[in-house]
């Protein structure tokens, strides 16, 4: 008796697993739209900017900051400073590993793994400022 009550069990769920997969795929296109065409009716969208300039530095750019009419481009061990039609205005090394940079009242800040270090515009080091731990990237 019980060999024919999971006997019948089975074939019931397998009856409803069958109808379930015949009914998942005969209703699989009808009325339901595509990723085409989702895509298709998707609005192109167009940037309000445009190029104005473009150069080639040597190198990964690690960051950059534009300040006062400069644009100060930071490199994996130097800093770049460029005028805003891209023309070299003066470079200097500081350091391996900067991982950014930012500029205020003339004043470099370079972000490195373990400290900021602070710079004019000619290279000449004013301030560092040490991480609290050799963890802190």
């Amino acid at each position: 008796m019980k060999k024919r009550f999971r006997l019948l069990t089975n074939v019931i769920i397998l009856l409803i697993v069958s109808g379930f997969v015949w009914y998942m795929i005969s209703t699989l296109n009808e009325g339901e739209s595509t990723y085409a065409e989702t895509v298709v009716e998707t609005e192109t969208f167009v940037s309000p900017y445009s190029r104005i300039n473009s150069f080639d530095v040597s190198g990964k750019i690690n960051g950059f900051d534009l300040s006062e009419d400069k644009l100060y481009i930071a490199s994996r061990d130097s800093v770049l400073i460029l005028d805003l039609q891209s023309n070299y205005l003066s470079s200097f090394a500081a350091g391996n590993d900067i991982c950014d940079i930012t500029v205020e009242n003339s004043l470099i800040y370079l972000l490195f793994p373990t400290r900021i270090e602070v710079f004019t515009a000619d290279g000449q080091q004013v301030n560092t400022w040490e991480a609290c731990s050799d963890n802190s990237n």
